[in-house]
Formats: C-alpha cells, sequence, structure tokens
C-alpha cells in the first residue's frame, strides 16, 4: 500500500511543478507595487486578491530562495515577514526557528542594490508533513486609495525516514526525529565508545550522520568518502548510482540521498564521529533490500505510471495554452 501512496504522492507533486513558475520565489519581477492594483472596498476585511503566493514541495536536501525588493517607488512600505527569514519562519502563525525545527539547515542572506535574498539550505531532517511561510508584504504602502500586494513563499514539508545516527539530539527541543537512531546529548560521555547500527531495508534512501559539537567527521567529507574494509573509499564504489550529497561546512553533519534497485546488493560500509583517540562515535550501514515484488504488484506500478504520463500530457498542453 505504501507504494501506491508513493506513487500518488509523486504524481501530484510533479503536475504541480509543471504549471509553476521554475526556479526560486522572486517577488522583485512579480506584480507587487500598488500601480497594478484595482481600489479596494475599504469595507472589505480581507483582500484574498491582493496576495499572491508561490509555493514550493520539498523533502529537503535543496536550496530555496525567497527575492523580495528593496524600498523604492511603489514598495515604500515594503516589509519582509518575519524580518529574519528563513531563520525565522511563521508555521501555523507562529514565528518559529527553522534550525531548531530542521537540524542542519544553513542560512545565507545576500543583497543587490534592488533586492533583498534570502537563501536556506532545507535540510532533509523533517520529522512530520508541515508548511511554513515567509512574506514580502507590501500592503503597507498605500497611493490614492491602492494598496501594494503581498507575496507569500509556502514551503510544504515532507517528512522523512532518515538511516542514520543523531549523536546530538535535544529531547528538550524535539519529541520525534526523523532519524531511526538518535542519541541524547547528555548520554554521550567524551571517554566512550558507542557503535550504532543501521539496517536500510528501503530503496528510496537517505542516509544521515549528525556529529556532537567538538567533535569532527570522519572520513573528511562522509558520505562522499566511507570507510570500508579498514580502508577509505568513494561511496561510488559501493553505490553505482546518482547520489545526491550534502556536508555542512562545520564538519559535524551529513547527508545522502539515492535510489537503489530492489534486491542490490549494496555492501556495508560505516562513517564515525572523533573527538580523540578514546571517544568514537560510529555509524555502520548495511543493506537489506531482499524482497521480491509481485507480478501484481508490477501491473499497479505500470498503471500509475500510465496514468500519470497521460495527465502530465494534457497537463502540459493546458498550460501551453494558458500561456
Amino acid at each position: 500500500m505504501q507504494i501506491y501512496f508513493s506513487a500518488f504522492y509523486l504524481i501530484i507533486y510533479f503536475l504541480f511543478i509543471l504549471c509553476k513558475i521554475k526556479g526560486d520565489c522572486d517577488f522583485s519581477n512579480y506584480s507587487l507595487n500598488l500601480s497594478v492594483n484595482e481600489i479596494l472596498n475599504k469595507n472589505e476585511e480581507d483582500n484574498l486578491d491582493n496576495v499572491k503566493y508561490c509555493v514550493k514541495f520539498t523533502k529537503g536536501l535543496e536550496v530555496l530562495t525567497f527575492i523580495c525588493p528593496k524600498k523604492s517607488t511603489n514598495y515604500e512600505g515594503i516589509e519582509i515577514r518575519p524580518s529574519n527569514c528563513f531563520e525565522t519562519v511563521r508555521i501555523n502563525g507562529r514565528n518559529e526557528n527553522l534550525g531548531e525545527l530542521l537540524k542542519g539547515s544553513v542560512f545565507k542572506n545576500s543583497e543587490t542594490d534592488s533586492s533583498i535574498v534570502r537563501k536556506v539550505f532545507i535540510s532533509p531532517a523533517i520529522t512530520e508533513d508541515m508548511h511554513f511561510e515567509c512574506t514580502c508584504d507590501n500592503s503597507l504602502t498605500f497611493k490614492e486609495n491602492n494598496m501594494g500586494t503581498r507575496g507569500i513563499m509556502r514551503v510544504q514539508l515532507k517528512k522523512n525516514k532518515i538511516f542514520g545516527c543523531d549523536f546530538d539530539h535535544d529531547g528538550n527541543l524535539f519529541e520525534k526525529s526523523s532519524f531511526v537512531n538518535y542519541y541524547e546529548k547528555s548520554t554521550i560521555n567524551s571517554n566512550e565508545n558507542i557503535t550504532c547500527n543501521v539496517t536500510v531495508n528501503s530503496s528510496e534512501v537517505i542516509l544521515g550522520i549528525i556529529c556532537p559539537e567538538e567533535y569532527k567527521l570522519f572520513p573528511d567529507n562522509c558520505f562522499e568518502n566511507i570507510f570500508h574494509e579498514n580502508e577509505i573509499v568513494k561511496i561510488n564504489k559501493l553505490v553505482p548510482h546518482d547520489i545526491k550529497l550534502h556536508i555542512n561546512k562545520n564538519g559535524r553533519i551529513s547527508f545522502a540521498s539515492f535510489a537503489l534497485n530492489k534486491n542490490e546488493k549494496i555492501k556495508s560500509f560505516s562513517c564515525q564521529c572523533i573527538k580523540n583517540k578514546n571517544s568514537r562515535l560510529s555509524a555502520n550501514f548495511e543493506f537489506n533490500l531482499n524482497y521480491e515484488s509481485s507480478i501484481f504488484h508490477v501491473y499497479i506500478v505500470s498503471f500509475v505510471i500510465f496514468i500519470f504520463f497521460l495527465i502530465t500530457f494534457f497537463l502540459v498542453l493546458k498550460c501551453r495554452i494558458a500561456l
């Protein structure tokens, strides 16, 4: 049953992407200025036509960009809400720290002459389905009964199961963990060795490891480099597939994502968190994909794929007609 839900989600996700503007949420290119908006009815409490949405779906391991114009003509009252988005985002009407919710996320802020640019690497450590928002708000700009528009970036997050070890789990902040194995900070003794064994039993794989502060990954750039049979090798030697990698610059957090074929044999390997000779936190990864696919499942998946491409064909035609 899980494969059917996954296929359905993939179809919806892909169809949505087809008719959305490709790339980032760039409100500097949208019509947020008041000169293009109609005169507002002052008696209306809400004006939904005065909002433009840019929606992104993600399971992490990608960079999202939010661009908002600076104050200028027709943007005199423009503001970013929350002001330090993406570090802080709106979730269910509350300001939340995204770095605490998605451990391993990375933020970068910059500016051009006319725009403010915010970038975030979305960590795959997503514990539950949720969405957050950042707003490029020009609704405080008024002129002759015209009002500027709000541009809202809405990011829909899909929960993940990370095959890996979080050696830096904070039970006070996280009631849940996306990692199959995790250890609270208080249980890590700097003079103790810990072995974390991970069995990967899914063809869609996200690997992860998080080291405590003052520890670093071994080998460097794990999972690009891995420890196999007492030597350091490239992961491509064991996993001959396209692999999406992310290693934080602090050298404590690493993720890898790839897809495996059913019944594919992948040799085991490991990565470690090291602090000194007396403290090694080892994450051992073993793969067990020995399961058979029934003819019925094959037929069902084939039918789903056929419907997927049929709907895609008509949707592409519709999008082209709309353009």
